[in-house]
């Protein structure tokens, strides 16, 4: 098979809204839409959801992948580094390899957000 022929070969992958594997880790429900499997290990994609005085992740360090937080709903108290900030829906976090990073929900209301890994873990 040439270049060309696998190229023209490869169809976007359409995923709907049911499509994906749940897992619920220590009250993190989280929603696996893409994992390696579907990207050829070059991205996952997972959208998660926590409830009120939930840890997502204590502080930790990544050094194989890339790991981007989106909010959309709520708010997440986002470990940076050095310190830790409180953010709400449009806030994204990149947490790159060798950074420190975690998350929890530490407001009143449910927080829902994204999280895209590269490459997939």
């Amino acid at each position: 098979m040439t270049d060309h022929q696998a190229h023209t070969a490869a169809r976007p992958l359409l995923r709907r809204s049911q499509d994906g594997e749940l897992i619920d880790v220590a009250g993190v429900a989280h929603f696996f839409r893409l994992t390696s499997e579907h990207t050829g290990g070059r991205f996952a994609f997972e959208e998660f959801s926590l409830a009120p005085g939930t840890i997502g992740a204590r502080p930790h360090v990544h050094d194989g992948h890339d790991e981007y937080f989106y909010v959309l709903e709520g708010e997440l108290t986002l470990h940076t580094g050095d310190r830790e900030v409180t953010v709400g829906p449009g806030h994204l976090l990149a947490a790159t390899r060798g950074t420190p990073h975690g998350f929890r929900n530490a407001g009143p209301a449910p927080a829902r957000a994204l999280c895209l890994y590269t490459p997939a873990g």
